[in-house]
């Protein structure tokens, strides 16, 4: 089933990414500090499709119900709302919020009760509206296991989810998963084909914006080294993850969460526990999209 959906996506991957990055935005930069960055940890940002909202990750914040909850944002003529605890926020632990391209609600997960396992992925639908937030589903068993399920993000048409997982077996402890939308629901998950998975923790991936690959983290979470990758969809499939370069990734630390705007395709968003220049511990930051490298796959001619 995949192989039709990687030859779909291959279509447009033969355009090389990284050809438009970003103008006047040149090195990594904390983004918002004290509004989103802070001395707590925030991670991954999310952004409605027509740039209105924006939801991240959060640990340590003061005034939301869990440990780890998710706070928004909105966009006022005065500039970026104070942040606020979403609603759909538990007493357990909520993160990794990613708004769905059509804005009808938002993916994260959660250790909530009604799972099936640790860490769950829900869907919180949204109400244009009223601006209010449904309660959270579960994706059920073709999706979630009994272990932890991270990071959920959707190609651009929708029609395809991207998480991690560490309950379904694989090349390491977590590995990143597809899950094709069906019309009640989702498809069983698939391992990502080769190469793309290995022996380390492969998780908190995100789709390139024309859908031709995924920026993902990869390392050993356990010993806070983990770095971001970036891996092209060609006709044949996935190419081998290119590590990005230290205008991002640091030698040692954790940078992870990526995440892009639709609205600033050419920016990477991204969490770093290792940059000096932030207010916290891990804070978001944004950078041009890195080029892809493509001289050095010696299966792409010109």
């Amino acid at each position: 089933m995949f192989k039709l959906l990687f030859g779909t996506l291959a279509t447009i991957a033969v355009i090389c990414v990284g050809t438009a990055l970003a103008r006047g935005v040149r090195d990594a930069t904390p983004f918002l500090p004290g509004h989103v960055s802070t001395p707590a940890t925030e991670v991954r940002v999310t952004f409605s499709p027509d740039g209105q909202r924006m939801l991240w990750g959060t640990i340590g914040w003061k005034g939301g119900p869990g440990g780890w909850d998710i706070y928004e944002s909105v966009k006022t003529p005065e500039g970026w709302s104070p942040p606020h605890s979403v609603s759909f926020n538990s007493t357990d632990n909520d993160f990794d919020p990613y708004f769905a391209p059509d804005g009808e609600g938002i993916y994260f997960f959660s250790s909530r009760e009604g799972g099936l396992g640790k860490d769950d992925i829900w869907f919180a639908a949204f109400d244009h509206t009223t601006g209010r937030y449904d309660t959270p589903i579960n994706l059920g068993p073709n999706v979630n296991s009994a272990g932890d399920e991270w990071a959920p993000a959707l190609s651009n048409d929708g029609q395809i989810l991207l998480f991690s997982s560490d309950g379904r077996g694989g090349e390491g402890g977590h590995d990143l998963f597809f899950a094709a939308r069906e019309r009640d629901g989702w498809a069983k998950a698939e391992p990502v084909p080769p190469p793309v998975n290995g022996p380390n923790d492969d998780f908190d991936a995100t789709f390139l914006p024309d859908d031709s690959g995924i920026v993902m983290s990869s390392g050993k979470i356990k010993m806070d080294d983990v770095k971001l990758y970036l891996s092209v969809i060609t006709p044949g499939g996935f190419v081998k993850p290119q590590v990005i370069g230290n205008e991002i990734n640091c030698p040692t630390g954790l940078t992870l969460g990526p995440s892009i705007s639709r609205e600033e395709p050419a920016i990477l968003y991204f969490s770093s526990s290792c940059r000096k220049d932030g207010p916290g511990g891990m804070d978001i930051y944004r950078a041009p999209m890195p080029a892809y490298d493509w001289s050095r796959e010696r299966n792409i001619r010109d």
